[in-house]
């Protein structure tokens, strides 16, 4: 029979905090970020362990080399503002991040939150990139220029500032170098590329969806087919294309890099209504990373595919159900940027 001492909870928690420290700290390295901020609160032993800056290097370093995370910011009201977190390393549940809390200093009582985005910024001299450093809290404008070279290294960073039927509008910059920004036009190779494409920006009900991000462009391609009861028409997802910004042009033209396998479409399609999608590419690890959230009469479904340049080998991880039928989807990101501090 088991002992009292073993099925009091309390007990349990108190033979864990006698535990060799090295130990405790081995356990804590194998939570995720925001179960070891809880931690921290219960015992200044553990708090300690947790505050040591050798301990937090080791375990931002960590985690910002093996360690994505999926954020779904859920919108009903102000005060109900939720991001729900998904990570790849923790791949049986959802955590809940509440942010009402901190909307409040910056949204006045009574006011709804807006997130805009500007397609582009000009002044009579042409385009200006707007940057803000949240460590010193300062905005810092660059003149963008037309024309200049432009090396895809890993800290290069692109941003869409408009997507079009024939081509796209880039900006690109490295902010470790002195140099300005530059502004892309990558355009297909060929007109017959795009055509009868239909595109959608953004969130789509069409049958093409096209999904930006970090200098690459994701063609999610449907079909539409009969629903439930023949009552409805819905789309199927039919096939999926990887496309990158021409490395023997200097960006001047979209370039075909891979497709989603037959039988790997066959796993992730579902039926749905309309599609909204997010694309990352992380070049420490060679890796585009891609996530495809649908909505189906109030239901959503997403999906989570990887394409390993380095590989050349497409994965899908599955994840948990989000129990968010009804619920409001205001936006979704990737981040493996999450750190103790």
């Amino acid at each position: 029979m088991e002992s009292d001492h073993h099925r009091n909870p309390t007990s349990n928690a108190i033979g864990f905090f006698l535990l060799p420290s090295e130990l405790i700290q081995y356990i804590i390295l194998q939570l995720a970020l925001p179960d070891i901020v809880r931690l921290k609160s219960v015992n200044k032993a553990v708090a300690s362990i947790i505050s040591d800056q050798h301990f937090v290097r080791y375990y931002n370093f960590r985690s910002s080399s093996t360690t994505n995370w999926l954020f779904i910011y859920k919108k009903r009201w102000r005060r109900d503002a939720i991001l729900h977190g998904y990570t790849n390393c923790y791949s049986d549940r959802w955590f809940k991040i509440f942010i009402a809390d901190i909307l409040k200093p910056v949204v006045p009582p009574g006011e709804d939150l807006y997130l805009l985005a500007a397609s582009e910024m000009m002044n009579e001299n042409g385009p200006i990139l707007f940057e803000y450093d949240s460590r010193t809290e300062q905005w810092r404008s660059t003149q963008v220029i037309e024309e200049g070279r432009v090396e895809r290294t890993i800290s290069t960073i692109f941003l869409s500032a408009f997507n079009g039927r024939s081509g796209s509008i880039i900006i690109a910059k490295d902010p470790h170098c002195d140099t300005p920004p530059v502004i892309l036009r990558p355009r297909f190779v060929s007109p017959e590329e795009d055509v009868d494409g239909r595109l959608a920006v953004g969130f789509s009900a069409t049958d093409r969806l096209h999904v930006y991000g970090d200098g690459n462009m994701m063609i999610v391609k449907s079909n539409g087919v009969e629903g439930e009861n023949n009552n409805r028409r819905v789309r199927m997802l039919e096939g999926i294309e990887l496309w990158g910004l021409s490395s023997t042009s200097n960006g001047r033209f979209w370039e075909f890099i891979s497709r989603v396998p037959g039988y790997l479409v066959e796993k992730i399609k579902k039926p749905y209504g309309a599609m909204m999608g997010c694309l990352e590419q992380r070049h420490d690890d060679g890796v585009v990373r891609v996530i495809l959230m649908s909505n189906l009469e109030g239901s959503w479904d997403i999906i989570w595919i990887r394409y390993d340049m380095r590989s050349k080998i497409w994965t899908w991880l599955p994840i948990p159900d989000c129990k968010m039928k009804g619920a409001n989807m205001a936006g979704i990101a990737f981040s493996s940027c999450l750190t103790l501090i």
